[in-house]
């Protein structure tokens, strides 16, 4: 998907999924992954980045009333060893987001607004990806449903 914003446009989604998969070196996230997670294999921290990828391809998607949000999963690890490289880290926002897509821990990680925000996440991945959503974000959709999901950040605009 696309939307164009004050004469510039603005890619989320799969567009900018597929854009993100060509043309940028990850490997020195997988490499932090493994080093911090030394029973990681290659194969787990590739599927792992992938499933980071598809998530904060949605980020550009960001209002002051709703926002996506990481759960507490493996996935988050994608993240936290990619905001470890900063100077890669910054370039990716750079290059793919238009903008510095901060990283800041809940501190409270539940109420009705925190509810809201996981349901449109999931939704949100799942209308997007469809099939072709990764492994470790469909799970996701069991933990909602069942409960037993804990949110580890969100945020409006451009943080989580």
């Amino acid at each position: 998907m696309t939307v164009v914003a004050q004469d510039t446009v603005l890619k989320f989604g799969k567009p900018l999924y597929d854009e993100m998969q060509i043309g940028f070196d990850y490997s020195q996230i997988t490499w932090t992954m493994q080093r911090y997670n030394p029973e990681m294999s290659k194969e787990r921290a590739d599927e792992l980045l992938d499933a980071f990828l598809q998530w904060i391809s949605l980020s550009p998607m960001n209002t002051k009333d709703r926002w996506i949000t990481m759960f507490k999963t493996d996935v988050e690890e994608a993240f936290h060893c990619f905001v470890l490289n900063t100077r890669l880290y910054k370039e990716f926002c750079a290059r793919y987001l238009n903008f510095f897509f901060h990283h800041d821990p809940l501190i409270e990680e539940s109420g009705p607004e925190i509810e809201e925000a996981a349901r449109f996440t999931v939704e949100s991945l799942e209308d997007t990806f469809g099939p072709s959503l990764n492994p470790e974000l469909r799970r996701w959709r069991t933990l909602f449903d069942s409960g037993e999901y804990e949110v580890a950040c969100a945020g409006p605009g451009g943080s989580c």
